[in-house]
């Protein structure tokens, strides 16, 4: 696996790609993504629930959290985060994302997921409670969302951005968090 420079949609984000050594030769076909959930050294990635819109109102309530996000308005629309939230479990069923809720001794501390599922390729992005920074659970969590991506979601090429002037995002995706 590698990770390769990308062209941004927008000057301030840079985006990186991993591709995985499988290539295709035609459209993969439609496969369930198994619905589990992942455990880490300290984390469990479970699956977001309908319910975990509230603590995500909390966390993306902080500026410093939503401004490096490429699609959030801040201050969070509560209800907005509902309809999102609900719509995860059908996201999950048509294999066009599989979205997990970060947490640590119980307690949601983010989200990290597979976004635009489509062909074998997808979009990685995660955000984490300001409280949570500096633990190195972004690294954590991304590195056992990318094995899920390959092994389990079977995707050939996953793609992360960043705004340019978040170090930590910067090194988080620039550094393959594969083992």
């Amino acid at each position: 696996m590698m990770w390769s420079g990308g062209h941004a949609q927008h000057p301030e984000v840079a985006m990186l790609s991993l591709r995985h050594r499988r290539h295709l030769t035609h459209d993969p076909p439609v496969i369930p993504i198994p619905k589990r959930a992942i455990t880490t050294g300290r984390l469990v990635l479970r699956p977001v629930q309908t319910t975990d819109a509230a603590r995500a109102v909390d966390i993306l309530s902080v500026w410093g959290v939503s401004r490096t996000l490429s699609r959030a308005a801040f201050p969070p629309d509560p209800c907005e985060i509902e309809r999102w939230f609900a719509d995860h479990a059908r996201d999950w069923e048509m294999g066009e994302a599989c979205r997990f809720a970060i947490t640590c001794n119980g307690t949601m501390i983010g989200v990290v997921d597979i976004d635009g599922v489509a062909r074998a390729e997808a979009r990685l992005g995660y955000w984490l409670d300001r409280a949570a920074w500096g633990r190195g659970y972004a690294s954590e969590a991304g590195a056992a969302l990318v094995r899920f991506a390959f092994s389990v979601a079977r995707l050939t090429v996953l793609r992360a951005g960043h705004a340019c002037d978040d170090p930590a995002a910067t090194h988080l995706i620039r550094v393959p968090p594969i083992a």
